[in-house]
């Protein structure tokens, strides 16, 4: 007979919430166990052009946007190379102008497992880790692979745009040529 956590403290056994368990038979890891604590990021007042050569320069794909110390956006190389297409003037455009607003965050107490779900619903290969507006940390498919397998039903990268850290730079890359005024070489 199986018996419930709620029979069982209703029969006098007190009980803890230890999370889920995964099928393995421990404890699903926490999201704050996997996340990388140092994020690059980006206020909302700077330029895009800035944000763009700061991407190139970390190598880094999607920035926060920060006001002060509050998370208010995210601006992914496809915010720049939308309104890039869009024929939008970016260079002395601010960040807040061309950021997406709607974030997917995740807390870092919470499972592994609601992180890989959010990605997946979302299309997403990143989410930011954050209590309320304020940031602590990302996690990232690779971060949950690292020790798991493949994300089942993650993303698969979307004309090169979503590609790994690796390919941020080389899709971008002819962007922000245009953007920063190169003439067409990639900067290494």
């Amino acid at each position: 007979m199986l018996v419930g956590m709620r029979d069982l403290a209703r029969r006098g056994y007190g009980y803890k919430n230890l999370g889920e368990v995964d099928l393995k038979g421990g404890a699903m890891p926490k999201v704050k166990e996997k996340m990388t604590f140092d994020v690059v990021t980006i206020g909302a007042s700077a330029f895009v052009s800035d944000a763009a050569r700061r991407m190139l320069e970390e190598k880094k794909g999607p920035l926060p946007v920060m006001e002060e110390d509050r998370l208010v956006g995210i601006l992914t190389d496809r915010d720049i190379i939308s309104e890039i297409a869009q024929n939008h003037e970016v260079v002395m455009m601010p960040v807040q102008d061309a950021m997406t607003q709607e974030l997917v965050t995740i807390k870092p107490d919470q499972d592994v497992d609601e992180a890989r779900q959010l990605m997946t619903e979302h299309q997403l290969d990143r989410i930011l880790v954050a209590y309320g507006d304020r940031l602590v940390g990302i996690i990232s498919e690779a971060d949950i692979r690292s020790d798991e397998g493949p994300v089942s039903g993650g993303t698969d990268t979307i004309g090169g745009v979503t590609e790994p850290v690796s390919g941020v730079t080389d899709t971008v890359s002819g962007a922000t040529d245009k953007l920063l005024g190169g003439g067409g070489e990639k900067q290494r």
